[in-house]
């Protein structure tokens, strides 16, 4: 979760809840338990195998590799699919020029197609679908697998070859 945590002495604690935006900017209780728990893995050392970000984060490119060359085999058959070693921005206030290696699937589309399917995998029609961020370059479709958790590979897997398909 983000939030701004203020901490301090009582009277100054207290001066602030005086002014007005105090009720606007004050965090609720699911932010306050969302935050309790982030908190509870850094302090048992469990943060980087807990927290969604920071497993994409620090995942070994060879995990990465692995996981594409999963999906070009299940996506050969539908398009030219190729593996390639990209760099992928952290990006948000904190780190926005910050780049770390990564690998990512591009996939060869007619010029006519490629924004179609893009579009199709950032709107998913079905409900139990989340949406796929993918992006145009050089004519080819890209998927930072750095983005994808390894639970999520079969569903993408499941999109990106019902999607080709009727492409």
């Amino acid at each position: 979760p983000q939030a701004g945590l203020v901490v301090g002495k009582k009277r100054w604690i207290d001066r602030l809840k005086q002014n007005p935006l105090y009720r606007v900017l004050r965090i609720d209780k699911i932010i306050v338990a969302a935050l309790e728990q982030t908190l509870r893995h850094y302090v048992c050392n469990e943060a980087f195998t807990q927290i969604p970000f920071l497993k994409m984060l620090t995942c070994p490119l060879d995990e990465l590799e692995a996981q594409a060359v999963r999906l070009q085999k299940s996506l050969a058959p539908f398009s030219s699919v190729k593996i390639e070693r990209v760099t992928s921005k952290i990006g948000g206030g904190t780190f926005p020029n910050l780049t770390i290696p990564s690998v990512a699937l591009s996939i060869a589309l007619p010029k006519e197609r490629l924004r179609w399917v893009e579009t199709c995998l950032r709107n998913p029609q079905d409900a139990n679908d989340i949406p796929i961020l993918a992006r145009i370059h050089h004519q080819r479709l890209w998927l930072d697998l750095r983005t994808i958790q390894p639970s999520e590979l079969p569903m993408v897997e499941h999109r990106l070859r019902s999607i080709l398909l009727s492409a």
